[in-house]
């Protein structure tokens, strides 16, 4: 049976302790599906078609592995549900996923917001999917501290992370 799975929301980040929506986000035109490791299993990220078989992911991949925000995908299929084939300019962001423990009662609205706002100094952008399971979009030169403030918050048994390239 195949899965779909589709974001609940847009890609946003923290300024001045606000939300505020990806530009890309506001201005996508269209959903790419991305294949995933199991055979009928889709990830649907929002995207902007840049050429007929181009597209700028506008979305942080949950599932997807070795695609991130920004980069440029070459697309195949009809124009209502194109299929990527493959990225063809990598904008060098680092995607990290992060899970709360369901069954931790701190409450997990609070936990994701929390690691949102503390990275705000980072610029990342982030897709959450339930309050327990959110993306992180890293520019390359903040990856390497937003990692080691996931791996402390892992070390305290907050949360568990991992990357978005195999």
């Amino acid at each position: 049976m195949a899965t779909y799975r589709e974001h609940p929301s847009r890609a946003s980040r923290v300024r001045g302790g606000s939300y505020v929506v990806h530009p890309g986000a506001l201005d996508e035109d269209t959903t790419v599906w991305f294949p995933l490791e199991r055979e009928d299993d889709w990830e649907a990220l929002l995207g902007q078609r840049i050429a007929e078989d181009r597209v700028r992911i506008c979305a942080v991949p949950l599932f997807a592995y070795d695609v991130n925000l920004d980069d440029e995908v070459e697309v195949t299929g009809r124009a209502g549900a194109p299929v990527a084939v493959r990225v063809v300019t990598d904008a060098g962001n680092v995607t990290f996923r992060v899970r709360f423990d369901a069954t931790d009662t701190t409450g997990p609205d609070e936990r994701w917001r929390r690691l949102v706002a503390d990275l705000e100094a980072y610029e990342c952008w982030f897709d959450v999917y339930s309050p327990t399971f959110l993306a992180l979009s890293a520019p390359p030169q903040h990856a390497q501290a937003v990692a080691d403030h996931l791996a402390d918050g892992e070390d305290r048994g907050e949360l568990q992370y991992e990357t978005g390239r195999t």
